[in-house]
């Protein structure tokens, strides 16, 4: 089937080449001018810089793409780019991988910079991120090693949602959706300024019935049928000059019945940051507390952040300049009295010089020294070279390494909490060097072209010995290849495909398939005067699951998991009444192929695979205002 659908997508992309260099006319559109411009992004260096210009591969979903998704949540906008693979294990709880590990414990997701990560099972829980979907107005994905900037959270990629501010909000916002599951997802926004001072708040909520009916989890302890969220927000922008501001905000969250529908976690973000040209720096405080099965279990998870950057420009170079520094303290108790306690602490020093050397050339060199309290020093590097042989067109070459520290549960369990839990303190480590050669290029101004290969090469990955003990004894290596097109035929009708083919090899697994071989994502989207219709056709390849992404506490599954290949199609038609009011019905999983994304249910080894759902069609309606 896969090979057939490749034969197809090419002979597809043949037969408009002649008709789209046809297209090409010096006038341009608006929509042309749209699709030719270069985005800035802040994702890769932490500074403001043109996509064409990052260090790594950078992949940007915009405002628009997540309003013509008609997705419920963030992780379904993930779904559609290249090289990332996000899993379902229940409506509450979404794990997300970039070029493997699809666990969410190897990858970071900040939210406007600030880390979202939960050092404790160094996962995040990216359902309950106290953020809106309308709030968004980008999200950054950078591909390989992020370490350089951000540490041992970002084994293979970094997430980092940035939001609207009041003046891209500019007013009032009302969303409304409803659905079959008992979906509901409500929320308003409001962004305004006065004098020197930008404000913007909101509040929303969302909820959902599970696709799997409630079973029985622990004796007297039944799971629930419904998920529900409930998230606030405010933020302050003061501008004492017009190149300086200074910016506040707090976060919260409240969820009921999640993760492994057993879980009430609350999250709460309070950030302030100041920014001047070439300088900025942030505080930010990450808390998520939790109760789970019943109150048997509480865990608080406490992060307080401070980092700095200074940026100088000298000659033909920009040299990056920061410092990093993070205090964690984690408590965990159970309903019997027992109590477990960690602090741990995190500081880095890191780096990075652009030289210029031609205008067709850019040497990138940067790194990474970091004092983890309980390893002590750990390092990392990166290198990029870019090379712009003709206009529109670029040559990537990038080595970078990076590393994945060890959670507080498997370094030292959870103590007389949870007696049974495996750990081990003499844990080091995981180590990836990474190599990727990417070619961008703008043909015939209405087609992108983006081809990526990488090598990923990983030592003293963490797993079981033969007794079952917790060890840095595993090696592995991985290679892929991300292909992605871009098509604008003409101004009411784009299209977007793109293939990933990756596999890895791991010394404790080394004739199973821990990621999907081939992915594919389709789409397209269509606009006739008010009405827009969007189509995304997404299909993922067998592989084996090792680790139990529904509920990331319990760790590697007792024996490997079968996830069978399967595919979807997303689907939206908006009609837009005004420039103010829209009305849409988006339906997810449109054809009802029912399926698995993880923990199939009754899975040898894992008790938690009770709590799995299967993913079914999901049909909702939705009225967007604006006053």
């Amino acid at each position: 089937m896969l090979r057939k659908l490749i034969i197809i997508l090419i002979q597809f992309l043949l037969l408009f080449v002649v008709d789209i260099y046809a297209l090409n006319q010096e006038q341009k559109t608006d929509e042309e001018l749209l699709f030719m411009e270069i985005p800035m992004v802040f994702a890769s260096s932490k500074r403001l810089q043109p996509i064409t210009e990052a260090a790594s591969s950078i992949e940007i979903i915009t405002a628009e793409d997540i309003k013509q998704s008609g997705a419920t949540n963030i992780a379904d906008v993930l779904r559609q780019v290249s090289g990332i693979l996000v899993k379902e294990p229940s409506v509450s709880s979404h794990a997300i991988g970039i070029r493997g590990f699809p666990y969410t414990q190897h990858v970071l997701i900040t939210l406007d910079g600030n880390s979202t990560y939960l050092q404790h099972v160094n996962h995040i829980y990216i359902d309950f991120i106290p953020i809106d979907l309308e709030e968004i107005e980008r999200i950054e994905i950078v591909k390989g090693p992020g370490a350089v900037f951000y540490g041992g959270s970002a084994f293979s990629g970094v997430i980092n949602i940035v939001t609207k501010s009041a003046e891209q909000i500019n007013g009032t916002l009302v969303n409304m959706v409803g659905g079959n599951w008992k979906t509901v997802r409500n929320n308003v926004i409001h962004g305004n300024s006065y004098k020197n001072l930008d404000y913007s708040f909101s509040l929303g909520q969302n909820s959902s019935k599970y696709m799997s009916p409630p079973r029985q989890l622990f004796p007297d302890f039944f799971m629930t049928e419904e998920t529900y969220t409930y998230h606030c927000s405010g933020k302050l922008v003061y501008h004492p000059d017009f190149q300086s501001s200074i910016s506040s905000a707090i976060r919260y969250s409240y969820s009921n019945d999640a993760i492994s529908r057993s879980c009430e976690p609350k999250n709460t973000y309070i950030s302030l940051r100041y920014d001047r040209p070439n300088f900025w720096t942030r505080l930010f405080y990450n808390d998520q507390y939790k109760e789970c099965f019943g109150g048997f279990i509480s865990v608080d998870d406490a992060n307080y952040e401070c980092e700095i950057m200074r940026l100088f420009k000298w000659g033909k170079n920009i040299t990056s300049i920061g410092g990093f520094g993070r205090i964690v303290d984690f408590t965990c108790k159970n309903s019997a009295g027992a109590e477990h306690n960690s602090d741990i602490k995190d500081l880095a020093f890191k780096f990075e010089n652009e030289y210029k050397a031609l205008d067709q050339l850019f040497i990138t060199l940067g790194g990474r020294i970091e004092y983890f309290s309980e390893l002590n020093f750990v390092g990392s590097g990166r290198g990029s070279i870019i090379y712009k042989p003709i206009e529109n067109h670029r040559l990537r070459l990038t080595a970078a390494n990076g590393y994945y520290l060890p959670s507080l549960a498997q370094l030292y369990g959870w103590g007389e909490v949870m007696p049974p839990y495996k750990f081990n303190t003499s844990l080091s480590e995981e180590k990836i060097t990474s190599y990727e050669l990417a070619y961008y290029g703008l043909i015939f101004k209405r087609i992108k072209a983006n081809i990526k290969f990488f090598y990923n090469d990983y030592k003293d990955l963490i797993g079981y010995d033969e007794d079952g003990n917790l060890i840095n004894a595993n090696d592995g290596y991985q290679h892929g290849s991300e292909v992605d097109f871009d098509f604008l035929f003409t101004d009411w009708l784009k299209t977007h495909i793109n293939y990933t083919y990756q596999t890895i090899n791991r010394k404790d697994f080394p004739d199973l398939e821990l990621d999907p071989n081939n992915m594919v994502n389709i789409g397209l989207n269509i606009k006739y005067r008010k009405l827009i219709a969007n189509f995304i056709f997404h299909y993922v390849d067998t592989y084996y699951e090792i680790y139990d992404s529904g509920n990331p506490v319990l760790g590697f599954l007792s024996s490997p998991q079968q996830i069978d290949s399967y595919n979807s199609v997303d689907a939206r038609i908006a009609y837009s009444l005004n420039s103010n009011v829209e009305f849409s019905l988006a339906a997810s999983n449109l054809f009802n192929n029912i399926h698995y994304e993880s923990n199939p249910e009754n899975s040898e080894g894992n008790p938690f695979s009770i709590c799995a759902d299967e993913i079914k069609r999901r049909i909702t309606i939705s009225v967007n205002c604006k006053f």
